[in-house]
Parts: C-alpha cells; sequence; structure tokens
C-alpha cells in the first residue's frame, strides 16, 4: 500500500559560481512514502545536503518537480514557500543554528512568530498560552530539556543544543521532518539518544528524511539512498522497518477520521494563532537584537536625537522670529494699507467707462469693504492739511502744524495715538459731526502753556481759506516718530466728518485716500493687490489707484523671514538626514553581522516581508524613541532660547512656544528618516538567500 507524501521527478540542480556552472543532481527520481524515515548517504560533495534544502524548498528548483503534500513546490513563491515551511517542514541542523541572543525558550518558540493569521472566522480561538500549555511541555519533556529552558545557547551541552533545535522543529507538529547530519557534532551516547528520538518522532507519523554519514542512523531508516556524483546509485530497503511501516500505513484507513478531524482542528488552531502575539514577538526582537549593541544603539541615536531637536527648535524659532519682527514691525503701521484714488485726467472723450470716479464715496465706497474683504480689521477715510494755523485767545501756532481727519476707527490705526489725558472722540461724534478735537503734546505745551486745554476752544485755519473751530477732548502723550515730516505732537485729530463739512478747499473736502489696517496673518501684498483690482473693475480707467509704500515693504520682510525660516528647516533637515544615514549604517551592519540569523528565521518560515518588518521595524523604533527625545530636548533649547532673549530684550516677552506646524513637520521626518533608514537595509536582508546566509561565518 502506497501513500507518497514526497514525489521526486526528474530533478537536476546546478550550482553557479564564478561564471561556472557545477552540476550537483541529475535526474532524481524518488517517492517517500508518509512515515517513513529515510536516510541520504554520500561522500561530502555528493549531492546530499543540496538535495534536503531542495525537498525543503530553501533552494530554488531550476529543472525538475518536487511535490510535498500534493503541493508542487516549483509553483510557489516566496512567500508560499515560506508558509509551507512554517506548516509543513521541521529543520534539524548540524551546526544547531541557535539564536544566541535567544533562550532555550525563545528559541524553541520561534516558529511561532510566523504562524499564520486565521484565514476566516470559523477558526478556533489559539493563542500562545494554548501553545504553552498543551504542546511545548510536552515536547521539552520528551527530549529532556525542560530544566534548562532559561539557558542561554553557550550554556548548553552540545547534545542540549541539538535536542533544542529538534525542539524547535517539532513545535509547529510539522508533517516532515528534515535532518542534516544531526549527530554530526554529537558523542555516541548523546547520537544514541537522537536516534531513539528519531524513531520515537516516526513511531508518531512523522515523515524524517535524514542526511547522515552515521550508519547506526542509517540501519534504523526504513530506506537508504546512496548518492554519488549526483546520482542515486542505489536504493537498500530494511525489511523489519519497512515492514513495521507498512502495518502503520494499513491503520491509517482505520484512524482516517479522527486523524483527518485532530488534523484539521490543530490546522486551524495554527492558522488562528493569535496575532497580537505575533507583534509582540516582534518588538521583542527588535528590543534584544537592539541591547546586543548598547553602545551603537546608543550613538546612532544620539544623531537622530540631534537632528530631531535641530529640526523643531531651528523651525520654532524661525516661526517665532518671523511673528514677532512682523508683529513689531505691524506696530510701526507696516500692516496698514494706505490707499489713494485720484481721477484720471488723461481720459479721452472716446474712452468708455462704467462709472465716473471722483473721489471715494464713504457709504458706497468704503462702508461695503469689510464684508467683502476679510482681512480688513479697521479702515479710515484720512486726510492732511499742511499749512495750518491754530490759534487760542492771544496765542497762535503756525509753524509745522499738521491737520488729520479721520473716523474713529483711526485711532485702531494711527501711530503715536496714546493719551495723555481726555478721550478719543467716538463713532457718535463722527456720525454728529461733532466740532470736537484731539491734540498733540507740543500744541498743547506751547499753546496752553500751564494751563489746562480740556474743553478749550481752539480755531483752526487751513489752506487759507478754511476755518474749524472746535473743543479739546484729549491731549496725546509726547511720542517720537521714524517720519520727521509726520510730526505726531503737533497734530490736530479731527472727525472726518466734521471737516468735510466745514472745508472750503474743493480739493480737500474730497476722499481721496484711506488707510486700512489689516489681520497680521494676512498676505499685505495681495491683499493690496486685491483691494486696487476691485476699484479698477468698478471704476475702469476713470480712476488711478495706488497703494502706499509701508505694505510693499511688509510684504518683502515677510518674504525674507520666510526665506530665513526655511534656511533653517534645511540646515536642520541636514542634522536629521545625517543621524538617518548613522542609522542606515548600523542596520546594514547589524544586516551583515546577522547573516545567520537572517537564514535560520527564514528555514523556520520567515517570510520575505517578516524579515523586512523585522529590520525596518528596527531603525522605526530607533528613529521614534530618539526622536521623541530629540522633541523633548528641542522644546527645551527653544523655550531657553526665547527665556534668554526675553531677559535682554524688552519687547520680547517669554512665552510657551507650541508651534503644530513644527512639530508636525518633526514628527513626519521621524517616520520618514526612520523608514528610509531602513528600508535599504531590510530589502538587502529580505533578499539574502537561506543556505548562503546559514553557512556564513
Amino acid at each position: 500500500m502506497s501513500a507518497s507524501i514526497i514525489q521526486i521527478k526528474n530533478l537536476y540542480y546546478t550550482y553557479s559560481t564564478n561564471k561556472k556552472n557545477v552540476p550537483v543532481l541529475h535526474d532524481i527520481n524518488l517517492n517517500i512514502n508518509h512515515g517513513e524515515m529515510i536516510a541520504i548517504q554520500g561522500k561530502s560533495g555528493s549531492g546530499k545536503s543540496t538535495l534536503l534544502y531542495l525537498i525543503g524548498g530553501t533552494l530554488k528548483i531550476k529543472q525538475g518537480e518536487i511535490l510535498i503534500a500534493n503541493q508542487n513546490l516549483c509553483k510557489l513563491n516566496s512567500n508560499e514557500l515560506a508558509q509551507f515551511r512554517q506548516k509543513t517542514l521541521g529543520f534539524v541542523f548540524q551546526q544547531f543554528h541557535l539564536l544566541s541572543h535567544a533562550n532555550v525558550l525563545e528559541n524553541v518558540l520561534l516558529p511561532l512568530s510566523y504562524s499564520s493569521t486565521p484565514s476566516s472566522t470559523s477558526a478556533t480561538t489559539f493563542n500562545k498560552s494554548n501553545q504553552i500549555s498543551t504542546i511545548l511541555p510536552t515536547i521539552l519533556n520528551t527530549l529532556g530539556i525542560q530544566d534548562v529552558v532559561s539557558h542561554f545557547p553557550n550554556e548548553l551541552s552540545g547534545g542540549q543544543q541539538q535536542r533544542t533545535a529538534i525542539a524547535r522543529a517539532l513545535i509547529n507538529d510539522p508533517q516532515i521532518i528534515l535532518a542534516d547530519e544531526p549527530t554530526g557534532n554529537l558523542d555516541s551516547k548523546t547520537s544514541n539518544e537522537i536516534i531513539t528520538l528519531f524513531k520515537e518522532l516516526k513511531a508518531k507519523n512523522k515523515t524524517i528524511i535524514i542526511v547522515t554519514h552515521d550508519n547506526e542512523i542509517a540501519k534504523e531508516c526504513d530506506r537508504i539512498y546512496h548518492i554519488q556524483d549526483g546520482i542515486i546509485i542505489e536504493e537498500i530497503t530494511n525489511k523489519i522497518a519497512y515492514q513495521n511501516n507498512q502495518t502503520f500505513l494499513s491503520n491509517i484507513a482505520t484512524s482516517n477520521i479522527v486523524a483527518s478531524n485532530n488534523g484539521q482542528q490543530n490546522e486551524q488552531n495554527k492558522q488562528s494563532f493569535n496575532s497580537k502575539y505575533n507583534i509582540l514577538n516582534l518588538l521583542s526582537s527588535v528590543k534584544k537584537n537592539l541591547k546586543q549593541n548598547k553602545i551603537r544603539t546608543l550613538l546612532t541615536m544620539i544623531g537622530i536625537t540631534i537632528g530631531v531637536a535641530s529640526m523643531i527648535s531651528m523651525v520654532t524659532l524661525g516661526l517665532f522670529t518671523k511673528s514677532k519682527v512682523i508683529e513689531s514691525f505691524s506696530e510701526l503701521g507696516a500692516n496698514i494699507v494706505n490707499f489713494n484714488g485720484y481721477r484720471n485726467w488723461e481720459l479721452k472723450a472716446s474712452d468708455i467707462t462704467p462709472v465716473m470716479f471722483e473721489s471715494f464715496s464713504y457709504e458706497k465706497d468704503l462702508l461695503p469693504l469689510k464684508r467683502i474683504f476679510p482681512e480688513i480689521m479697521a479702515f479710515t477715510p484720512t486726510m492732511m492739511d499742511w499749512n495750518v494755523t491754530v490759534t487760542h485767545g492771544a496765542n497762535i501756532l503756525e509753524k509745522d502744524i499738521r491737520l488729520n481727519a479721520m473716523s474713529a476707527d483711526g485711532w485702531n490705526i494711527i501711530e503715536h495715538k496714546e493719551l495723555l489725558k481726555g478721550k478719543y472722540f467716538n463713532n457718535f461724534h463722527v456720525d454728529d459731526k461733532s466740532a470736537v478735537c484731539i491734540i498733540g503734546f507740543d500744541i498743547n505745551k506751547n499753546l496752553f502753556k500751564d494751563d489746562d486745554s480740556l474743553g478749550k476752544i481752539i480755531s483752526i485755519k487751513a489752506n487759507g481759506d478754511s476755518q474749524f473751530v472746535c473743543k479739546i477732548i484729549g491731549v496725546l502723550k509726547e511720542t517720537s516718530s521714524n517720519k520727521d515730516w509726520l510730526k505726531p505732537n503737533n497734530t490736530i485729530h479731527l472727525p472726518f466728518t466734521f471737516y468735510l463739512g466745514n472745508s472750503r478747499n474743493f480739493w480737500q473736502s474730497q476722499i481721496r485716500q484711506f488707510l486700512i489696517k489689516t489681520n497680521p496673518d494676512a498676505d499685505i501684498e495681495l491683499f493690496g493687490k486685491k483691494i486696487k483690482l476691485f476699484f479698477e473693475k468698478k471704476y475702469g480707467i476713470s480712476g488711478k489707484f495706488f497703494i502706499g509704500y509701508d505694505s510693499a515693504l511688509l510684504s518683502q520682510m515677510e518674504k525674507v523671514l520666510t526665506l530665513f525660516t526655511i534656511i533653517l528647516g534645511v540646515l536642520a533637515s541636514i542634522c536629521l538626514t545625517v543621524g538617518g544615514v548613522g542609522v542606515a549604517n548600523m542596520m546594514m551592519v547589524s544586516v551583515a553581522e546577522r547573516y545567520r540569523e537572517i537564514g535560520i528565521r527564514k528555514a523556520i518560515g520567515a517570510s520575505d516581508q517578516s524579515i523586512r518588518l523585522l529590520f525596518l521595524s528596527e531603525a522605526i523604533i530607533i528613529c521614534f524613541i530618539a526622536g521623541i527625545a530629540g522633541l523633548f530636548f528641542g522644546i527645551v533649547i527653544y523655550e531657553s532660547i526665547i527665556f534668554v532673549a526675553s531677559s535682554f530684550i524688552p519687547k520680547i516677552q517669554f512665552e510657551w512656544v507650541f508651534n503644530y506646524w513644527a512639530l508636525s513637520i518633526s514628527l513626519i521626518s521621524i517616520i520618514i528618516v526612520g523608514i528610509l533608514a531602513g528600508i535599504i537595509p531590510a530589502i538587502k536582508a529580505e533578499r539574502l538567500q537561506i543556505i548562503e546566509a546559514l553557512r556564513a561565518e
């Protein structure tokens, strides 16, 4: 009765080295039955280990076919082969191939890290505790290593290390065990124990293929295949063992239902292995790998910390400096648009315009602006007179006296407006065209000497024929100005409605200029263009419209400060890039140092994606931890700088600054650097061939 689990058909294999093809296997054909124990023997270089690795899916089949449990290995991609090895095969290596930084228990449980997640909702719940409480104790007790589960490989004897490797091969309850010289490094007593163990596994329905030079092991096998120069030259059948195996196979039919149900249950259990355990196991592996080289990891993390600290501190300080400079300019009126409009005297008779522009109408032109342009905080018409004489009783002032007419909103716009005494005129005074005024400090001092000026009546003569009589309701504090022509201490402020109603000068009695104060965050240059375009569309070519210089100055200053902030960000990015290169370099070194570990993980069922995720996770975790530290130190640095600056610069007040833009850039940079630093080493690790990795020193 035949029940083949492995079928090999017309198998050839050739190694390619130094542009030469070296034939290894020639036309291998054989069938291995379920529950058999097979020995493969031959001299070194005969191809026996290559045949074992091909059966194990760790070498790519180039010609021929291998069918295992009805799966054609030739048609499986790398991920499917990894899953196949994890579910179906258990490897036992001559060199044991245990992870040096993991103890016995962790080495044994390593294949569970790559167990599949449930494929359907009907899968039975299965978790780590169930696996440990059922299968693991049996395996450990059978192999006699239950007392050394917390020991590391370098603390074990050769026999204990081999038993640990066998336990690892059995933890997923595989159908087939592949053993490459399992007793090659053991003494005779331990070798006999391993032979006994394999016989017990065979009795438990395991198919075992052993590559061995040991004739004592070969004698215990059902069949022995001798290979010479890549060709099977002899097949020897152990009749007693073979008869026992046939008896075992004849019992399969009667126990098929139970075995099938149990097998299906076990398969479901393995497939539904708790994915949370896989993640925790991944994090545990990352932690141990990083702890192996503490100094190197720490130095690498310091580079990232410095880079992130530079990033957030420089960007935040750049934005903070920009806001403070803009704020100081705003205080000087730099966020004020001085808008002018005049009739176009160059119009021709043939020119057609929608509306003729003479001057601005407060009700029709200015009042709607705040609704149309949300950037506007306040606006006021403004009319200035330069040749002004002011009189009170016998006292006359006529040198450098200025007259300014505006709305009540003008107090939110103009500079040098702090009161020494009295009050400002308000909207009521403007609407009522009240004859009130606010005078500058020097006018008050020179016109009234030591007398109280509040409530006094003054006479104002402007442009030779305009006469204004008003009551003083406020006096401004003495101030200085960087604009000599402005003369704030010699200026008289009137409600513009009062001024327009009493001016006899036609030119001066028209609104041709108004001031607009915008939000601090508004783009002044863009706003100026928008409002100019608004009036050009409204009046066509019948008017000429101009924007004051201060807004352009502020716009240019904003551009310079933005460039300054970008430069700081670029410099910080360079620091962060240097740190990222350090992480990438460390990960490349780590890959080179861990070739054998990568080979072990792949041989027991790790997919390419799992290996990539392992190394990528290490890079990301390094960058994340170092990045969080960098954010902390960066905040400390820039807050300290602001504190020191506030101690020396009176206009800067200390404040806790958390710029979400800078924080977001820094966090995104951490993630990007972590991925970029880890992706190349991770790809290099996943592309390693299992056999080459296992043979690496």
